[in-house]
């Protein structure tokens, strides 16, 4: 299968031992490590032993317990009718805030939050529903008479029944784009929507986030590199973090993303309160009725910075714009940056809408609370989280950036050329504590495991360079990621997950409307199983399902009303990520698998191209194992770091393997791996890099000209893309030229 070349590299190369045995399992470790940090920093500086940690044990379950409280209530009491009634009377020019009170107390689950996005001309309103949601939560009881919502009238934004018609092919149905420039650029989902990421280049410079940095080199001649310009995050701050970044070759912008941690400080200035001033957090007979526990407020906000590269020796900074929030994702369409955030949503007795509500600045001192219009609620049940967008124009400090936010959470970003779409999961815990995959609720009412998990949904209009809320809608089930999620012709597609815990799990493809109401879905696909890898394609779905063997179904969608099945492949091991080639050719990158007495679990690295012409029957047309027992690519869980050019024949990612070292164990290779692809999708293996210094899981590639630049967490190395020999290497923390600290504010006088 390898080549003798290949063979010999292998010999050459020695590496750490890996101590990582199964990625999915060792990154799910991680992310829960980084949450005990976040916490236990949170819990140690917390007033008056007001702990994170107590506060989000006091908070989650009686929160994620309130759908369930509703559905029963209602299925007892005969809400329909109330439901019906209370609809009528927010469509009508004399609705008050009372019928949105009743809405909210007697509507089942899913119907109010699905039926539309309310939004209020003020703010009372919106804090009152806070206010009454945790409440109830606290108490446990739904239904409540203590109290009304105040405030002027709620209006509903009207939701567009003609299903819109595009005549136009997914750009996902396409190869991937050769845009016959002689540099590699990002690897996206979608054609002309820009994803951030850690590395850009222009053909000339090469712009890479390296810890507290964001190095510009200066490329140009690949045998002498050198640093053009040195970002430093915050004066090196170690509060701030470097997260993403794009780049637009055409206007020259440099658009940077970074974390604030706040912390207990007064960042906001004067412009806005402390997350915790001793007033608020005051347990005292003053707050004595207060909710007893509700969730942390935010401690983090999310910051934009663009930058004038027109000199990249001498970048001038162009403006800055922050939003409270963690960063959840972003993307860019020409000149206009969406930045999507997730704030938690808290309430304490007394506290104002500049307290409570989220906010933006131009200028990191003075903040200014979303307006009340621009705030939506589609939860009114589960009012814990907050998803922010904002539309910010990268280059013209004269168009203000426009943000809205919605009570409700999300944690995955899909966007078309003009709508964005954000998901999140819901938790229905009072069907999660059933003990097998059928039960009995409290009221008797049947519930299965199916009903363990749903996902919200929000669709954006971004079309133009604006941002309207559109929709909302719940599909049963989970989404692994934003590969997931598919818009074409008018409607969005969405593969789900649902069960598994407790009970089997299955799977499917749900299509929605504009309105994201349900218009067909296909269900039931791989029993026992749950989707490891998905992709669109226009009229075909591709998806990888496995927990034994690795099944790839093909779907026909060219019917969005009725989807259906076309052919299957049954082989072992699984795909974490599907690159469509062309028509008929799918590369899947993921793991080989081994037995371990009845247990199936991954080995090495899998690297398979599929062909599809006949999709009643999919072949394996080429595959490349590396590893024995371990393999891993950051591709499977992040696309951007594949680099492919299918004019060039040339696939690059990064790697991690182990390879047998004889009876002492084995030895581990990291590196930068490079494959040839021909015409008929047949692989076979080129080179591996793997002499860059700390680059763990073998760093990033690109490609200008000739030369192959990887980046690593110490140094940037280009080697000849034929000989592979090495050009030049830069150790980056070494030789900064010139520092540009960001200052507090970049906007005109």
């Amino acid at each position: 299968m390898f080549s003798d070349q290949f063979k010999n590299d292998l010999n050459k190369i020695s590496a750490q031992l890996n101590l990582l045995s199964r990625t999915r399992t060792k990154i799910a470790e991680a992310r829960i490590r980084d949450a005990h940090t976040q916490a236990e920093h949170a819990a140690k500086t917390a007033p008056r032993g007001y702990k994170a940690m107590r506060i989000a044990a006091a908070v989650l379950c009686p929160v994620i317990i309130l759908s369930g409280i509703i559905y029963i209530w209602t299925a007892q009491h005969g809400a329909a009718s109330q439901q019906t009634a209370a609809f009528e009377k927010l469509n009508t020019a004399a609705e008050t805030s009372t019928a949105m009170d009743a809405l909210v107390s007697t509507a089942p689950e899913n119907s109010f939050r699905d039926s539309g996005i309310q939004s209020f001309s003020s703010y009372d309103p919106i804090i009152q529903l806070i206010q009454k949601s945790l409440q109830n939560t606290v108490q446990k009881d739904f239904i409540s008479n203590s109290g009304e919502l105040d405030g002027k009238v709620g209006t509903t934004i009207p939701m567009t029944t003609d299903q819109a018609s595009n005549d136009m092919a997914n750009p996902n149905s396409a190869p991937p784009e050769n845009t016959g420039s002689n540099y590699s650029q990002t690897n996206v989902q979608v054609a002309g929507v820009d994803e951030a990421d850690v590395i850009k280049n222009d053909g000339s410079y090469i712009f890479c986030m390296i810890g507290q940095h964001l190095y510009v080199v200066d490329v140009r001649d690949p045998q002498n590199m050198q640093i053009a310009a040195d970002l430093v995050c915050s004066d090196n701050d170690s509060n701030t973090s470097y997260l993403d970044m794009f780049f637009d070759s055409d206007t020259r912008i440099l658009t940077v993303i970074s974390n604030v941690y706040a912390g207990y400080t007064d960042v906001y200035g004067s412009g806005k309160p402390l997350l915790f001033r001793d007033a608020l957090v005051d347990r005292s007979s003053a707050n004595i009725n207060a909710p007893a526990c509700y969730a942390m407020p935010s401690q983090t906000y999310t910051k934009i910075e663009t930058y004038d590269m027109s000199d990249p020796f001498s970048p001038k900074p162009v403006r800055t714009f922050a939003q409270e929030g963690n960063y959840v994702s972003s993307r860019r369409i020409a000149d206009t940056v969406y930045l999507v955030t997730s704030q938690s949503l808290w309430y304490e007795t007394g506290a104002s809408a500049d307290d409570l509500l989220p906010g933006t600045s131009s200028d990191e001192q003075n903040w200014t609370t979303v307006p009340a219009k621009d705030i939506y609620i589609v939860n009114p049940d589960q009012a814990d989280m907050y998803t922010i967008v904002s539309a910010v124009d990268s280059r013209n400090t004269d168009n203000a950036p426009v943000t809205q936010a919605v009570i409700g959470s999300g944690s995955m970003v899909y966007a078309s050329a003009d709508t964005l779409y954000v998901a999140g999961v819901v938790w229905n815990s009072a069907i999660n504590e059933t003990t097998g995959p059928v039960s009995s609720s409290a009221s008797g009412a049947i519930v299965t495991s199916a009903d363990t998990y749903s996902t919200k949904l929000l669709s954006f209009s971004i079309a133009d360079g604006k941002l309207e809320a559109k929709a909302a809608g719940t599909i049963a089930g989970t989404i692994l990621n934003s590969y997931s999620m598919d818009e074409y012709q008018g409607y969005l597609r969405v593969a789900t997950t649902t069960g598994g815990w407790p009970g089997e799990s299955s799977n499917n493809v749900i299509v929605l409307n504009k309105d994201l109401k349900e218009v067909s879905s296909l269900s039931g696909l791989a029993p026992g199983e749950q989707i490891y890898s998905a992709r669109f394609a226009g009229d075909r779905i591709y998806l990888v399902t496995f927990v034994q063997v690795d099944p790839l179904f093909v779907i026909d969608a060219s019917n969005p009303t009725e989807l259906k099945v076309l052919g299957e492949l049954k082989i072992p091991g699984f795909s974490n990520y599907l690159q469509i080639l062309d028509d008929n050719k799918v590369l899947a990158i993921g793991n080989a698998t081994r037995s371990e007495g009845e247990n199936v679990i991954p080995a090495g690295l899998k690297i398979a191209v599929f062909d599809v012409t006949d999709p009643k029957n999919p072949i394996v047309q080429s595959s490349l194992v590396y590893g024995e027992s371990y393999g891993y690519s950051e591709v499977q869980n992040n696309p951007k770091a594949l680099l492919l050019d299918l004019s060039r024949g040339l696939i690059g990612l990064p790697v991690t393997f182990d390879k047998n070292a004889g009876k002492y164990g084995s030895d581990f290779v990291e590196g930068f791996l490079l494959l040839n692809i021909d015409k008929e999708g047949n692989l076979s293996h080129r080179y591996i890099f793997d002499d860059v210094l700390s680059m763990y899981g073998g760093g990033r590639g690109v490609y200008i000209g000739d030369a192959l630049f990887l980046v690593g967490n110490s140094e940037i190395s280009a080697y000849s893309i034929t000989s592979y020999q090495c050009l030049d290497t830069l150790a980056v923390e070494l030789q900064p030229i010139t520092t540009y600290p960001p200052q507090k504010t970049y906007l005109p006088d």
